[in-house]
């Protein structure tokens, strides 16, 4: 990754979870950045055909960013759209670089799924069914990140679409059953790292092709 985007995206992610500044805006803006340093990155090294759906993903996460901590209004559903369609580019970039369905290896990833939507549901209210699109999109994503494997790069970009998926599902457990101990901390870590894995594994393939 280029020095300049490694630093300015670590040093925006450090203060953002540092807890500084206390205004709500400047912490919008830190939390975007590290996400706005990947995609960068992906624009500037990722090529065909993962090309495009990747760094649209990633603009995508970069907005849910700033929907899902909008300090105005709760736009957690718009964060929730923006995720999801950023995840449904993931799964066209995984698809056009895949080596074939590989139907056997979804069978986690679908226990995943009944296992969320079984635990979360139940106190989703009106939320149940963006909730249950979402989880059912960020598994196939897992799922056709794991059945590229072993090209070049596959192994991060699983790696990255696992750490995503644990991302998403503290999320969900935060906001529908239980407040969770260094929710932020543990939330955001997983997250940017997860990107930054997906971003090195696409990457690295394409260096390979």
């Amino acid at each position: 990754m280029n020095r300049t985007l490694l630093l300015l995206g670590t040093s925006f992610a450090a203060l953002y979870l540092s807890g500084w500044p206390a205004d709500p805006w400047l912490r919008l803006i830190l939390k975007v950045i590290p996400t706005l340093c990947l995609a960068a990155w992906v624009w500037r090294d990722a090529r065909p055909p993962m090309l495009r759906p990747m760094g649209i993903g990633f603009l995508l996460c970069a907005l849910g960013d700033l929907l899902l901590a909008w300090p105005t209004a709760d736009l957690f559903v718009f964060g929730l759209a923006a995720f999801l369609v950023g995840h449904i580019l993931f799964i066209v970039a995984f698809l056009r670089t895949g080596r074939g369905m590989r139907p056997g290896l979804s069978a986690p990833f679908v226990a995943w799924a009944v296992g969320a939507a079984a635990w979360v549901l139940p106190n989703a209210g009106e939320m149940a069914g963006p909730v249950v699109a979402y989880i059912a999109v960020i598994c196939t994503m897992m799922w056709r990140a794991a059945a590229r494997m072993p090209q070049a790069g596959a192994l991060l970009c699983f790696a990255g679409a696992v750490s995503f998926g644990v991302s998403d599902s503290m999320i969900a457990i935060n906001r529908f059953i239980t407040p969770l101990p260094a929710e932020r901390l543990l939330v955001m870590l997983t997250y940017w790292g997860g990107l930054a894995l997906i971003a090195a594994g696409v990457i690295r393939g394409g260096e390979r092709d």
